[in-house]
Protein backbone atom coordinates (compact mmCIF):
# COMPACT_ATOMS: atom_id res chain seq x y z
CA UNK A 1 0.00 0.00 0.00
CA UNK A 2 2.84 2.39 0.87
CA UNK A 3 4.44 1.72 -2.52
CA UNK A 4 1.14 2.46 -4.25
CA UNK A 5 0.82 5.76 -2.38
CA UNK A 6 4.39 6.74 -3.28
CA UNK A 7 3.81 5.82 -6.93
CA UNK A 8 0.63 7.85 -7.00
CA UNK A 9 2.38 10.87 -5.53
CA UNK A 10 5.26 10.60 -7.99
CA UNK A 11 2.77 10.36 -10.85
CA UNK A 12 0.92 13.41 -9.57
CA UNK A 13 4.13 15.41 -9.26
CA UNK A 14 5.18 14.29 -12.72
CA UNK A 15 1.92 15.54 -14.16
CA UNK A 16 2.27 18.94 -12.50
CA UNK A 17 6.01 19.29 -13.16
CA UNK A 18 6.06 18.13 -16.76
CA UNK A 19 7.85 19.82 -19.66
CA UNK A 20 7.79 23.61 -19.51
CA UNK A 21 7.82 25.51 -22.78
CA UNK A 22 10.66 28.02 -23.04
CA UNK A 23 9.77 29.09 -26.58
CA UNK A 24 7.39 27.82 -29.24
CA UNK A 25 6.36 29.20 -32.61
CA UNK A 26 4.87 28.18 -35.93
CA UNK A 27 5.75 31.66 -37.30
CA UNK A 28 2.14 32.78 -37.71
CA UNK A 29 0.71 36.31 -37.82
CA UNK A 30 0.35 38.60 -35.97
CA UNK A 31 3.59 37.67 -34.19
CA UNK A 32 5.44 37.21 -37.49
CA UNK A 33 5.03 38.98 -40.81
CA UNK A 34 6.32 37.88 -44.19
CA UNK A 35 9.82 39.03 -45.02
CA UNK A 36 13.14 38.98 -43.21
CA UNK A 37 13.05 36.84 -40.05
CA UNK A 38 15.85 38.88 -38.47
CA UNK A 39 14.52 40.81 -35.47
CA UNK A 40 11.16 39.05 -35.34
CA UNK A 41 10.06 37.07 -32.30
CA UNK A 42 13.49 37.26 -30.67
CA UNK A 43 15.35 35.80 -33.66
CA UNK A 44 18.63 37.51 -34.48
CA UNK A 45 20.74 37.02 -37.57
CA UNK A 46 24.02 35.17 -37.48
CA UNK A 47 23.78 34.28 -41.16
CA UNK A 48 25.42 35.45 -44.36
CA UNK A 49 23.64 37.39 -45.76
CA UNK A 50 21.68 38.69 -42.77
CA UNK A 51 18.38 38.40 -44.64
CA UNK A 52 18.94 34.76 -45.62
CA UNK A 53 16.12 33.47 -43.40
CA UNK A 54 12.69 34.67 -44.49
CA UNK A 55 9.10 34.23 -43.29
CA UNK A 56 6.90 33.03 -46.15
CA UNK A 57 3.26 32.20 -46.80
CA UNK A 58 3.36 30.31 -50.10
CA UNK A 59 0.28 28.03 -50.18
CA UNK A 60 1.12 24.40 -49.48
CA UNK A 61 4.53 25.06 -47.94
CA UNK A 62 3.56 25.41 -44.25
CA UNK A 63 3.31 22.34 -42.06
CA UNK A 64 0.68 23.99 -39.87
CA UNK A 65 -1.12 27.30 -40.31
CA UNK A 66 -0.17 29.39 -43.32
CA UNK A 67 3.33 30.75 -42.54
CA UNK A 68 6.77 29.19 -42.25
CA UNK A 69 10.46 30.10 -42.39
CA UNK A 70 12.48 29.36 -45.49
CA UNK A 71 16.02 29.67 -46.85
CA UNK A 72 17.04 29.78 -50.50
CA UNK A 73 20.47 28.18 -50.24
CA UNK A 74 21.48 29.58 -53.64
CA UNK A 75 21.65 32.96 -51.88
CA UNK A 76 24.17 31.80 -49.27
CA UNK A 77 27.50 33.52 -49.78
CA UNK A 78 29.54 30.80 -48.08
CA UNK A 79 29.38 27.04 -48.01
CA UNK A 80 29.39 26.85 -44.23
CA UNK A 81 26.57 26.92 -41.73
CA UNK A 82 24.15 29.82 -41.42
CA UNK A 83 21.50 30.23 -38.80
CA UNK A 84 19.07 32.37 -36.89
CA UNK A 85 18.85 32.01 -33.17
CA UNK A 86 16.91 33.05 -30.12
CA UNK A 87 18.87 35.71 -28.22
CA UNK A 88 19.50 36.00 -24.48
CA UNK A 89 15.81 36.43 -23.74
CA UNK A 90 15.92 32.64 -23.33
CA UNK A 91 16.30 31.88 -19.61
CA UNK A 92 19.71 30.49 -18.76
CA UNK A 93 19.42 26.92 -17.52
CA UNK A 94 22.28 25.56 -15.44
CA UNK A 95 20.56 23.27 -12.94
CA UNK A 96 21.21 19.52 -13.04
CA UNK A 97 17.54 18.55 -13.00
CA UNK A 98 16.55 19.61 -16.49
CA UNK A 99 16.68 18.22 -19.99
CA UNK A 100 16.60 20.94 -22.64
CA UNK A 101 14.95 19.80 -25.86
CA UNK A 102 14.83 21.77 -29.10
CA UNK A 103 12.86 20.51 -32.08
CA UNK A 104 11.75 21.75 -35.47
CA UNK A 105 10.11 20.34 -38.57
CA UNK A 106 12.25 20.87 -41.66
CA UNK A 107 12.03 20.02 -45.36
CA UNK A 108 14.62 20.46 -48.10
CA UNK A 109 12.99 20.92 -51.50
CA UNK A 110 14.91 20.15 -54.70
CA UNK A 111 13.17 22.67 -56.93
CA UNK A 112 15.71 23.46 -59.62
CA UNK A 113 17.97 21.49 -61.94
CA UNK A 114 20.95 23.52 -60.76
CA UNK A 115 20.25 22.44 -57.18
CA UNK A 116 21.87 19.07 -57.84
CA UNK A 117 25.21 20.88 -57.70
CA UNK A 118 24.74 21.38 -53.99
CA UNK A 119 23.94 19.44 -50.87
CA UNK A 120 21.68 21.46 -48.63
CA UNK A 121 20.42 20.57 -45.17
CA UNK A 122 18.24 22.04 -42.45
CA UNK A 123 17.90 21.33 -38.75
CA UNK A 124 18.46 22.62 -35.23
CA UNK A 125 21.49 23.33 -33.00
CA UNK A 126 21.93 23.79 -29.24
CA UNK A 127 24.63 26.10 -27.86
CA UNK A 128 25.86 26.69 -24.33
CA UNK A 129 25.75 30.00 -22.46
CA UNK A 130 29.25 30.33 -21.01
CA UNK A 131 31.34 29.74 -24.13
CA UNK A 132 28.88 29.90 -27.02
CA UNK A 133 30.04 26.42 -28.00
CA UNK A 134 27.86 23.82 -29.66
CA UNK A 135 26.19 21.26 -27.42
CA UNK A 136 24.75 19.24 -30.28
CA UNK A 137 23.03 19.56 -33.63
CA UNK A 138 21.03 17.55 -36.14
CA UNK A 139 20.08 18.26 -39.74
CA UNK A 140 18.35 16.56 -42.68
CA UNK A 141 19.89 16.72 -46.16
CA UNK A 142 18.07 17.07 -49.48
CA UNK A 143 18.73 13.41 -50.34
CA UNK A 144 17.21 12.17 -47.05
CA UNK A 145 20.52 11.72 -45.19
CA UNK A 146 20.68 12.76 -41.52
CA UNK A 147 23.79 14.34 -39.94
CA UNK A 148 24.36 14.76 -36.20
CA UNK A 149 27.06 16.85 -34.52
CA UNK A 150 28.37 16.84 -30.96
CA UNK A 151 30.17 19.30 -28.69
CA UNK A 152 33.60 18.06 -29.79
CA UNK A 153 32.93 18.96 -33.43
CA UNK A 154 32.54 15.32 -34.46
CA UNK A 155 29.90 14.56 -37.08
CA UNK A 156 28.23 11.34 -38.13
CA UNK A 157 25.85 10.74 -41.01
CA UNK A 158 23.09 8.25 -41.65
CA UNK A 159 23.10 7.82 -45.42
CA UNK A 160 20.82 9.00 -48.20
CA UNK A 161 17.26 7.75 -47.92
CA UNK A 162 17.27 7.57 -44.11
CA UNK A 163 14.20 9.81 -44.21
CA UNK A 164 11.84 10.78 -47.03
CA UNK A 165 13.24 13.70 -49.02
CA UNK A 166 11.20 16.70 -50.20
CA UNK A 167 8.99 16.35 -47.12
CA UNK A 168 8.83 17.63 -43.56
CA UNK A 169 10.73 15.62 -40.96
CA UNK A 170 10.97 16.44 -37.26
CA UNK A 171 14.49 16.75 -35.85
CA UNK A 172 15.28 17.23 -32.17
CA UNK A 173 18.27 17.57 -29.84
CA UNK A 174 18.18 16.92 -26.09
CA UNK A 175 20.81 18.15 -23.64
CA UNK A 176 20.59 16.19 -20.39
CA UNK A 177 22.06 18.47 -17.69
CA UNK A 178 21.98 15.72 -15.10
CA UNK A 179 24.16 13.34 -17.11
CA UNK A 180 25.93 15.73 -19.49
CA UNK A 181 24.67 13.64 -22.39
CA UNK A 182 23.31 14.75 -25.77
CA UNK A 183 20.57 12.78 -27.53
CA UNK A 184 19.35 13.10 -31.11
CA UNK A 185 15.93 12.28 -32.56
CA UNK A 186 14.43 12.04 -36.02
CA UNK A 187 10.63 11.84 -36.26
CA UNK A 188 10.47 10.95 -32.56
CA UNK A 189 12.95 8.05 -32.76
CA UNK A 190 16.28 8.34 -30.95
CA UNK A 191 19.34 7.92 -33.16
CA UNK A 192 21.94 5.39 -32.08
CA UNK A 193 25.25 7.25 -32.54
CA UNK A 194 27.47 4.30 -31.63
CA UNK A 195 27.88 3.17 -35.23
CA UNK A 196 28.52 6.54 -36.83
CA UNK A 197 32.30 6.42 -36.62
CA UNK A 198 32.80 9.48 -34.42
CA UNK A 199 33.88 9.93 -30.81
CA UNK A 200 30.73 11.16 -29.11
CA UNK A 201 32.08 13.38 -26.34
CA UNK A 202 29.50 14.68 -23.90
CA UNK A 203 28.99 18.37 -23.11
CA UNK A 204 29.82 20.34 -19.98
CA UNK A 205 26.57 21.03 -18.04
CA UNK A 206 28.28 23.79 -16.02
CA UNK A 207 28.31 25.98 -19.15
CA UNK A 208 24.53 26.28 -19.06
CA UNK A 209 22.11 26.68 -21.94
CA UNK A 210 22.42 29.65 -24.28
CA UNK A 211 20.25 29.28 -27.38
CA UNK A 212 18.71 26.97 -29.94
CA UNK A 213 19.25 27.76 -33.62
CA UNK A 214 17.58 27.13 -36.92
CA UNK A 215 20.47 25.76 -38.91
CA UNK A 216 21.30 25.35 -42.60
CA UNK A 217 24.37 24.06 -44.39
CA UNK A 218 25.16 24.31 -48.09
CA UNK A 219 27.96 22.29 -49.63
CA UNK A 220 29.02 21.95 -53.27
CA UNK A 221 28.83 18.53 -54.90
CA UNK A 222 30.18 19.66 -58.26
CA UNK A 223 33.62 21.27 -58.36
CA UNK A 224 33.00 22.97 -61.71
CA UNK A 225 30.10 25.15 -60.66
CA UNK A 226 28.86 27.02 -57.64
CA UNK A 227 25.34 27.63 -58.92
CA UNK A 228 22.00 26.39 -57.71
CA UNK A 229 20.47 25.71 -54.36
CA UNK A 230 17.56 24.25 -52.49
CA UNK A 231 14.69 25.74 -50.54
CA UNK A 232 14.91 24.72 -46.88
CA UNK A 233 11.66 25.03 -44.91
CA UNK A 234 11.18 25.28 -41.13
CA UNK A 235 7.95 25.13 -39.11
CA UNK A 236 6.73 24.38 -35.59
CA UNK A 237 9.91 25.23 -33.68
CA UNK A 238 10.00 24.66 -29.91
CA UNK A 239 12.37 24.68 -26.92
CA UNK A 240 11.27 22.91 -23.74
CA UNK A 241 12.71 22.18 -20.30
CA UNK A 242 11.92 18.68 -19.04
CA UNK A 243 12.53 17.63 -15.41
CA UNK A 244 14.73 14.54 -15.27
CA UNK A 245 13.14 11.33 -13.96
CA UNK A 246 15.39 11.48 -10.89
CA UNK A 247 14.20 14.99 -10.07
CA UNK A 248 10.56 13.94 -10.36
CA UNK A 249 11.14 10.92 -8.13
CA UNK A 250 12.82 13.08 -5.48
CA UNK A 251 9.93 15.53 -5.59
CA UNK A 252 7.47 12.66 -5.30
CA UNK A 253 9.13 11.21 -2.20
CA UNK A 254 9.31 14.70 -0.69
CA UNK A 255 5.58 14.93 -1.19
CA UNK A 256 5.11 11.55 0.47
CA UNK A 257 7.10 12.66 3.53
CA UNK A 258 5.08 15.86 3.75
CA UNK A 259 1.84 13.87 3.57
CA UNK A 260 2.97 11.61 6.40
CA UNK A 261 3.86 14.63 8.53
CA UNK A 262 0.42 16.16 7.96
CA UNK A 263 -1.28 12.93 9.02
CA UNK A 264 0.89 12.78 12.15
Amino acid sequence: MKNLIAAALIAAVGASASAATIFSSSFEAPGFVTGNLNGQGGFLSASTPANLFQVGNTPGFALTGSQFVFVNTAAQTSSGSNWHYRDDSIPTVTGPNNIIRASVYTAVLNQTTAAVNRQSSGGVDLYDFATGGRIGGIRVRNDGAVTVLNSAGSAGTLGAGTVVGNAYNQVAVEADYGLGVVRFYINGIQINTSGLGATWANFNPANGFGDADLYTVRANTNTTTNSGGHTVLFDDFSITAIPTPGALAAMGFAGLIAARRRRA
